[in-house]
């Protein structure tokens, strides 16, 4: 019967590795290496290494160099097999990871309008982040960047913008977040009249159930008037209303 040991540890540039091992970012040059087991009867061993996606490196050997990519993460595998038979062979699994950045959040986005020429002061965070990059669209611009932190201003470009701000480090695996600010006063956007969509003319039940959608709904109020005829307002929310009419008989 002919027998190789199992293996039962790894390093890397000379240390033990564990299970689950963290690995900085960056493109960066590693050694990796494993015991020779056991053999009996003796037996030259062939060994064959499995990489993350993204890592160079070839060996057949029991050390291997091996170039990371800037991110990548997942399993090392090394397989040693004796060489005078096919079949007998033993495995060793280590897993690596890379501390990417995560899903960032900003705070101090304003939740009513802002005027023209206002700004705002945003300010980001997210885990491992080294590099915060803040981009705007439509009815607003950055006037400065550091670090976290932003002031956002509106501009008279629109009723409306985005604010995105991007995180990213050496791993090269970028996230972002994107949030709406408002400009102006608020706008009405759709409106129903007994939840169907407004048309001319419209038939009501009686009372009417009237509602109006405005692009920032907060901090903002509403004034509804009867141009013509008579009738009650009813106020059911914020931009709602119930409306009955006054019906007279001929």
């Amino acid at each position: 019967m002919k027998y190789i040991a199992p293996i039962t540890q790894m390093s890397i540039n000379g240390t033990t590795a564990s299970s689950s091992n963290s690995i900085s970012c960056g493109v960066q040059s590693l050694t990796l290496s494993v015991p020779t087991p056991t053999t009996n009867p003796s037996s030259g061993i062939t060994y064959s290494w499995f990489l993350p996606s993204g890592w160079s490196g070839s060996s057949t050997s029991n050390t291997i160099n091996v170039t990371t990519s800037a991110g990548g993460s997942g399993n090392i595998v090394v397989q040693a097999q004796r060489n005078d038979v096919s079949c007998i062979q033993e495995s060793y699994l280590i897993g690596v990871t890379r501390p990417a950045v995560g899903t960032p959040t900003i705070t101090g986005l304003p939740t009513a309008s802002l005027c023209v020429n206002d700004y705002v002061l945003l300010d980001g965070s997210a885990t491992n982040a080294i590099t915060y990059t803040y981009t705007t669209t439509g009815a607003l611009n950055t006037l400065l960047a550091i670090w976290t932190s932003a002031a956002i201003q509106a501009t008279s470009g629109g009723s409306s913008g985005t604010v995105t701000l991007t995180v990213d480090n050496s791993c090269l695996s970028p996230k972002s977040v994107t949030g709406t600010i408002y400009v102006g006063p608020p706008a009405i956007t759709s409106a129903t009249v007994d939840w169907l969509p407004l048309a001319y003319p419209n038939y009501i039940n009686n009372p009417g159930f009237l509602t109006i959608n405005v692009n920032n709904a907060v901090g903002s109020s509403t004034n509804w008037t009867l141009l013509n005829g008579s009738g009650n307002i009813y106020y059911a929310g914020q931009n709602q209303v119930s409306v009955c009419l006054s019906v007279y008989a001929g």
